[in-house]
């Protein structure tokens, strides 16, 4: 007997992490800092039609951005950043920079995987879960104090003659 199996192959499985940093969690209002995304597949298969979006809390301004891979866009405080394709165990790098707008916090900037191709094996991409805490997800925040008033003097200047009226040639002191 000849027998032949056939079958279908199990679905590509990818582990997608997301890690995210601060430069400096303590600044002053108007002071700019930069925030840096990893996101690593961790496999087992490639990942591909990575996306990632990062979302600044509205007490930061957006300025600019770069990354090792894919494409960013902008658009109302959501910086979305097409990664693509991500081979297993390779890592892509995204850096925001921001303006720190207003006084206070700690402000949370936060980023998430939020689609891939594949399934992930731990994690939702775009399902925006904090609890129980998934690997695609990360945060950083930023605290601000406003900046100092400058430093203001006041001076004053007397001046005093040695005489209310002189003759030309004549000396006069100043003091």
């Amino acid at each position: 007997d000849d027998a032949s199996v056939t079958g279908t192959p199990a679905p590509k499985q990818i582990d997608l992490e997301l890690d995210k940093a601060v430069d400096r969690a303590s600044v002053q209002v108007s002071d700019q800092v930069e925030f840096t995304i990893e996101v690593e597949n961790k496999g087992p298969d490639a990942a591909s039609g990575v996306e990632v979006q990062d979302y600044l809390p509205s007490q930061l301004s957006y300025v600019s951005s770069t990354s090792s891979a894919g494409s960013i866009s902008q658009a109302g405080g959501v910086v979305t950043w097409s990664v693509g394709s991500l081979a297993k165990n390779a890592k892509a790098t995204l850096t925001i920079k921001a303006t720190v707008d207003q006084a206070g916090g700690p402000f949370t900037n936060w980023a998430e995987v939020t689609k891939a191709n594949e399934n992930d094996v731990d994690s939702t991409p775009g399902n925006g879960a904090q609890t129980p805490r998934e690997d695609d997800r990360d945060s950083a925040g930023v605290s601000a104090t406003a900046a100092p008033a400058p430093k203001q003097i006041d001076l004053e200047l007397e001046k005093s003659a040695s005489a209310q009226t002189v003759q030309v040639g004549q000396n006069v002191d100043f003091t």
